[in-house]
C-alpha cells in the first residue's frame, strides 16, 4: 500500500481540528479538506514556496532550521510549532508532526497538522500569556489616532527570552510578564495595557492625561523600575532588555506590520542606543525610520540586484591621461530615494551580507571593463577585509576575471578597513596570494587613522591613495604638505604609485602637480558617472 492511499485513509479517522500532510517531489499533498479548507491555500497540492507563503514571516527562518536541523541529523521524527494565515487573514497555529522516510532514493515527509489556537482566540488573546495580541493593539491604535488620543507606548523586550524560554520552560516567560508588570505598575498605577507582539516583545500603553510628567520623565522613570526589578530578580538583568517609548499621535506611526515595526525599533535601540533605552520623537524618528527601512530591504536589493555602479576615473596629473576608475555601488530605493554608501555599506557588514554584496559589485565591475572598449586600462574595486578573508576570495576572483577573459593586472584590489591590516596574518597571506595571481593592489584611505604606515613598506601594493582629509586640509598646516612629501618620496623607493582623493578644485590640482603627486581623482578632475 503506497503511502498516498495510507493518507486517505488516515483522513479517515481525523476530526476537523486535524489533517494529514506529505511531501512528494517539492510539493505538499495536504488530506483533510475540512480542515485545510481553513487555510489561504488554492487547492491541496501546492509548492513548498507555496506552503511557506502562508506561514507567518517570522517564524519561516524558524521552521526552515527546524527542517535543516532535522536533515542534517537525519532524524525520523520531526516536530515544529509555527503560525499559518487563515482565508479571513488571521493567524492560527499549528502543531506538525511529521515521520521522514525515504523512498525511490527521495526524502519524503508523511505528518500530521494539528490547530492550537483558533482563529478567533489567536485574534484578541494569545493562548499561552492570556494577552491581548497584536490584532487587539492595533484597532486600539487606530481608534486612539483617530480620536487624536493622548496616548504613550512602550516597547519592552528581551534578545534573550526565547532562549532562556527553550532552555528553562514556559514558566520564564510567565516571570518576565510579571517582571514587566511590576515594573510598570510602579509607575502608571493602574492605567494601562500590555499586549504580547512575540516571545520577546510586549507593548504598554498607557494614557498620558493622566500624568503630568513629560514622556521622557515618564520614560525614565520607567527604565528606573525596570532597574529596580531586575535587581530583585534571579532570572533578568536590565543589561538584556530594551525600551523604547512613544508618543503615539506625536510620531507617524504605520500600523501596516505593526508587529515587525514595533520589533524592528526594539531592535534598533537594543543595537545602538545606551542603555538600551530609546524615546521616539519627531526629531529622531524620520532618521530611526530611515535606518530600519535600508536593514530591511538590504537583502531584497542584493538578491534582485537593485544595486548599480558607477565610476570616478583616477588621472595622471603628468599626461592627464586616464589611469584607472574606481567603482562606486549606487542604490536608487523605491521608497526613500537614493541611499549613500555611507548609509548602506556599514549595514551590508554588520548583517553578514559582504560576500554576496562583494561578489555582485565585483561582478558589475567586470562587465564595465568588458563593454568599455575606449579604453585599455585598469579598473579599481573596494574590497574590504571582511571580503578579502571570505572562503576562496582569491581563487573566485580569478575564476571571474578569466571568465571575462580579463588581465587580472587590470583589476586593481582596493584594501580599505577599519583595522590595520598589516596586523592579521590572513589578511596578509591573501594580499601575497592575489599578487601571485596577477592582481594589482590599493591601499585605500591612507592617513585616515586605520591604517598602518608599515603597509607602504612591509606589504606589496602598487598605489596608495592619500585620505581625502590629508588633501583638502594642505593648505591649512606645513604638516600636511611635509607628510605628503614624505610619501612622495617612500613612493618613488617602493615604486608606487600615489593617488590623492578628495581633489574638489583647481588649487589643489596645481599644489599636488608642484608636489609631485602621481594622480588625482575627485570632483575638479570628475564627477562620479554611471557606465551607461
Amino acid at each position: 500500500m503506497n503511502i498516498s492511499t495510507i493518507a486517505k485513509l488516515l483522513e479517515s479517522t481525523i476530526d476537523n481540528s486535524t489533517g494529514i500532510w506529505r511531501t512528494e517531489k517539492g510539493s505538499v499533498y495536504l488530506n483533510g479538506s475540512t480542515f485545510y479548507r481553513l487555510l489561504n491555500l488554492p487547492n491541496n497540492k501546492v509548492s513548498f514556496k507555496n506552503w511557506m507563503s502562508i506561514i507567518h514571516p517570522e517564524d519561516r527562518d524558524k521552521l526552515s532550521s527546524i527542517i535543516e536541523a532535522h536533515r542534517a541529523k537525519k532524524e525520523e521524527i520531526g516536530r515544529s510549532q509555527y503560525r499559518v494565515q487563515t482565508r479571513d487573514g488571521d493567524y492560527i497555529e499549528l502543531e506538525s508532526v511529521g515521520l521522514r522516510y525515504i523512498e525511490n532514493k527521495e526524502e519524503k515527509w508523511i505528518g500530521q497538522h494539528r490547530v492550537i489556537t483558533s482563529p478567533n482566540s489567536y485574534k484578541t488573546r494569545h493562548t499561552e500569556t492570556g494577552l491581548k495580541t497584536i490584532h487587539s493593539l492595533s484597532e486600539e491604535l487606530c481608534h486612539i489616532i483617530s480620536d487624536k488620543e493622548d496616548y504613550i507606548g512602550f516597547i519592552i523586550s528581551s534578545e534573550r527570552l526565547a532562549r532562556k524560554t527553550r532552555k528553562y520552560g514556559t514558566n520564564i516567560h510567565l516571570n518576565f510578564i510579571d517582571f514587566i508588570e511590576t515594573s510598570i505598575k510602579s509607575v502608571f498605577k493602574n492605567s494601562w495595557n500590555l499586549y504580547y507582539i512575540n516571545d520577546s516583545t510586549f507593548f504598554s500603553l498607557c494614557p498620558i492625561a493622566k500624568y503630568e510628567n513629560t514622556l521622557d520623565k515618564l520614560a525614565f522613570s520607567l527604565s528606573e523600575s525596570l532597574i529596580v526589578q531586575s535587581e530583585l530578580s534571579l532570572s533578568f538583568t536590565r543589561e538584556e532588555i530594551s525600551l523604547v517609548a512613544l508618543e503615539i499621535n506625536n510620531i507617524t506611526l504605520k500600523l501596516d506590520n505593526l508587529d515587525k515595526t514595533l520589533v524592528n525599533y526594539s531592535r534598533y535601540a537594543h543595537e545602538n542606543c545606551i542603555n538600551k533605552f530609546l524615546v521616539l520623537s519627531k526629531v529622531n524618528h524620520e532618521a530611526i525610520f530611515r535606518h530600519l527601512t535600508i536593514k530591511d530591504s538590504l537583502l531584497d536589493a542584493i538578491r534582485g540586484d537593485k544595486f548599480t555602479i558607477a565610476v570616478q576615473p583616477i588621472v595622471n596629473l603628468s599626461t592627464g591621461e586616464t589611469r584607472s576608475h574606481e567603482v562606486l555601488a549606487r542604490w536608487q530605493h523605491p521608497i526613500i530615494g537614493n541611499i549613500s554608501p555611507a548609509e548602506f555599506i556599514p549595514l551590508i557588514s554588520k548583517q553578514g551580507f559582504t560576500s554576496s554584496f562583494g561578489w555582485m559589485i565585483f561582478r558589475k565591475s567586470c562587465e564595465f571593463l568588458v563593454k568599455e572598449t575606449s579604453f585599455n586600462n585598469s579598473i579599481n574595486i573596494n574590497i574590504s577585509v571582511d571580503f578579502l578573508t571570505s572562503h576562496n576570495f582569491v581563487e573566485k576572483a580569478k575564476i571571474m576575471a578569466d571568465e571575462y577573459n580579463i588581465d587580472t593586472n587590470r583589476i586593481v584590489i582596493e584594501l580599505t578597513e577599519s583595522v590595520p591590516i598589516d596586523d592579521e596574518l590572513k589578511v596578509r597571506q591573501q594580499i601575497y596570494d592575489l599578487k601571485r595571481c596577477g592582481f594589482s593592489l590599493s591601499l585605500d584611505d591612507f592617513g585616515s587613522g586605520y591604517t598602518s604606515l608599515f603597509s607602504i613598506f612591509d606589504l606589496p601594493f602598487d598605489e596608495v591613495k592619500i585620505d581625502k582629509r590629508i588633501i583638502q586640509n594642505i593648505h591649512s598646516s606645513i604638516n600636511y604638505i611635509q607628510l605628503i612629501d614624505f610619501l612622495i618620496n617612500v613612493s618613488k623607493d617602493r615604486t608606487f604609485r600615489l593617488v590623492a582623493e578628495g581633489v574638489e578644485c583647481r588649487t589643489l590640482t596645481s599644489t599636488l602637480r608642484d608636489l609631485g603627486v602621481d594622480c588625482v581623482q575627485g570632483y575638479a578632475i570628475c564627477k562620479p558617472f554611471t557606465p551607461s
